[in-house]
């Protein structure tokens, strides 16, 4: 073999591998922090339309979307009833939340207009709300912003931005039981 041609093999080879480790690595801290950031999720108090506060703890174990939107935000009412369809549509196999980052007298205002059948909790405005959506992989803090999460708490999909049903149901294992 022409040395020459061999030792850029083998720096190739070693970059690969380097690249790899890299990944891997890189993986494994964004599961680590996912996993983090997932946790946060069902551990932040979130207020019911009544303004009770509750956690996602409930839903714990199964399939869940949650459905971060406001009622200012135009993209989040065209989508809302199209969750709507889809939250009958996937009745016990996927439990759909919208969390509204807005004002309860704005959603509920709202929701007189455009009433939804899946549950709705809020998360109020603020700084705090703009870190939990970084965590989840909202960098820009964008709405809407929807989180797939199956029944071992790993995100199976991210979407900044309107979602369409169909993203949903191609995320989705034919016979969703958690998507083990």
């Amino acid at each position: 073999m022409n040395p020459r041609f061999e030792h850029r093999w083998r720096r190739g080879l070693a970059l690969v591998l380097l690249l790899m480790i890299a990944t891997g690595g890189a993986w494994q801290w964004y599961r680590r922090s996912s996993s983090a950031a997932v946790e946060a999720l069902f551990a932040q108090s979130l207020l019911d339309l009544q303004g009770q506060p509750h956690t996602l703890e409930q839903w714990r174990g199964q399939p869940i979307l949650v459905n971060f939107w406001a009622s200012w935000c135009a993209p989040c009412r065209t989508e809302m009833p199209e969750l709507d369809q889809l939250a009958q549509q996937t009745q016990g196999r996927l439990q759909i939340v919208g969390v509204a980052w807005d004002d309860l007298p704005a959603v509920r205002s709202y929701l007189q207009q455009a009433p939804v059948h899946y549950p709705l909790r809020v998360l109020p405005p603020g700084a705090q709300t703009s870190a939990l959506l970084r965590k989840l992989g909202n960098l820009p803090a964008g709405l809407p912003f929807s989180v797939l999460i199956d029944a071992n708490l790993q995100i199976r999909l991210l979407v900044v931005g309107k979602l369409s049903p169909a993203q949903v149901l191609a995320s989705l294992p034919p016979h969703t039981e958690g998507f083990r």
